[in-house]
Parts: structure tokens; C-alpha cells; sequence
């Protein structure tokens, strides 16, 4: 009787090592342990744990990686100073731009890398209110990236004693003069090489009014001109992906390169 037993027992531990042995040789001889200890990457903790979320955001001839707008900041603070990457950081406004009004005190200079017209690596310096200084350096650090143009960046302070073309396509947030413009007097809102981009009204009479007065030729948006902003265009999907509004979008006049918060 107990012979009859040790039969069964040796064919099924026969049967149990051979089909190991085949799971084994169909998955390359990789077992759980090796898959484990050869992809780290694919664990659930190296994916919490991952430095950038991406969105992937196409247009009609490209795709391009938009960072997540929801992404923590990697901030190292030196002296008051927030860095997010190297050329891209915000200062508190000290003595040095004392033309700012009394009552500005949440006010920052963003400084940022970013690539001219012909190509050339440049730094600009952004003013700004405090509570979009992490979004502005974010979104403009993903512009240079991914070699948006932009003519020209500097602040109101310098950009107003410079009497050059330049100044008319000056992409700028904070404007220290008696500005129409409430948003751009509190440092909230941000024109992308605006001559391009123009702001566009009418008065009374239905004539037209363009600013910069230079901007003319770009009245007509159903044209195609090199930096156009539109919904196609990469600042427009950082800037909205980041909560901003976009004056290209406004019911009583346009503001192409205009966006705030």
C-alpha cells in the first residue's frame, strides 16, 4: 500500500521540476528576482520618486515634452535667492531698482536663460510678482530648451533708457510707469515678443489702434509670419498649462502675446 503512494508523489515532483525548468527557458532564464534587481526603474518607488513629470503635447508638426505645472520647484536658496536650474533664478528687489513704487514689495527679478533670433544664448532678467516667479522660471527654462526665440528680455528699468528697435519687441512683465494695465503694474502678467504679437483695439470711431505702433504688418492674424503666437504655439500651452489666461483670447480687443494670472 505504501509503494502505491511513493509512485504518484515521484511522477508529480518530476512534473513540478520540469515545468519549472520550461517557465524558466521561456522568459529568457530571468526569474521575479533578476527582473527585479535589472529594472529598478520600473518599481513603483523610482516612479514616485521621479525629479519632473511630463506632458506630452502635440502640435500639427512636432511633439513636445511640457513639464507638469502641478512639479515642485527644486529650489536652493543662497541669501534670499531661489534657483531652479543654473541661469534660471529669482532675487528679492533690492536698492538697486529704487524706481519701484512704494507700495511694490512682493515684487522679484527673475533672471533666464533664453535663445535670440540668430541663435545666440542670452540672459534677460524678468520683474515680476513673487507668487508667479516659480511659474516664470519654470516655463521659460522649458523655452529655452526647447529653442524658443525671444528678441529681447530685460526689465523696465533698463529696457526704457534703450532707444533701439529692440524695445518695441521687448518681451517684459512689470511696468513701472503710470501703465493701463493693472495686471502688468502688479508684476501678473507677461508680453511675448510683442511686436509680433500686438495688442490690437478700436476706438470709437471702429479705427484701429495697434501697440506698438510698429506692429501693423501683424494686425492679421490668419497670416503666417515667423513667432506667432497662437494656440499652436509653445508659449501659449506652458503659460495656459501653468493657469494663465491668454489676451490672444480676450472678447473686447487682443493681446497676442499677452498672458496673466
Amino acid at each position: 500500500m505504501r509503494e502505491n503512494y511513493i509512485k504518484p508523489i515521484i511522477i508529480l515532483a518530476v512534473i513540478i521540476v520540469v515545468s519549472s525548468l520550461l517557465a524558466r527557458t521561456m522568459s529568457g532564464g530571468e526569474t521575479l528576482s533578476d527582473y527585479a534587481k535589472n529594472s529598478p526603474n520600473n518599481s513603483s518607488s523610482a516612479i514616485n520618486n521621479t525629479a519632473d513629470s511630463y506632458k506630452d503635447v502635440s502640435s500639427s508638426d512636432q511633439k513636445i515634452n511640457i513639464p507638469d505645472s502641478s512639479m515642485q520647484i527644486s529650489s536652493e536658496v543662497k541669501e534670499d535667492r531661489v534657483v531652479l536650474d543654473e541661469g534660471f533664478y529669482y532675487d528679492p528687489i533690492d536698492e538697486v531698482y529704487d524706481k519701484v513704487r512704494d507700495d511694490q514689495t512682493n515684487l522679484v527679478c527673475c533672471t533666464v536663460k533664453y535663445i535670440s533670433f540668430d541663435g545666440t544664448e542670452l540672459s534677460g532678467q524678468i520683474i515680476c510678482d513673487l507668487s508667479i516667479g516659480d511659474d516664470i522660471l519654470k516655463i521659460f527654462k522649458e523655452l529655452y530648451i526647447n529653442d524658443y526665440r525671444i528678441e529681447y528680455i530685460d526689465s523696465c528699468f533698463n529696457a526704457s533708457a534703450n532707444n533701439d528697435s529692440s524695445v518695441d519687441n521687448n518681451t517684459i512683465c512689470y511696468l513701472d510707469k503710470d501703465y493701463d494695465s493693472e495686471k502688468h503694474a502688479s508684476g501678473l502678467a507677461i508680453d511675448i515678443n510683442p511686436l509680433y504679437n500686438p495688442y490690437i483695439s478700436y476706438d470709437e470711431s471702429g479705427n484701429t489702434i495697434v501697440e506698438p505702433s510698429s506692429s501693423g504688418e501683424y494686425i492679421d492674424r490668419t497670416n503666417n509670419f515667423p513667432y506667432k503666437i497662437d494656440e499652436n504655439d509653445l508659449a501659449y500651452k506652458l503659460f495656459t498649462l501653468h493657469g494663465f489666461t491668454w489676451g490672444g483670447n480676450w472678447n473686447s480687443g487682443k493681446s497676442y502675446g499677452h498672458f496673466q494670472k
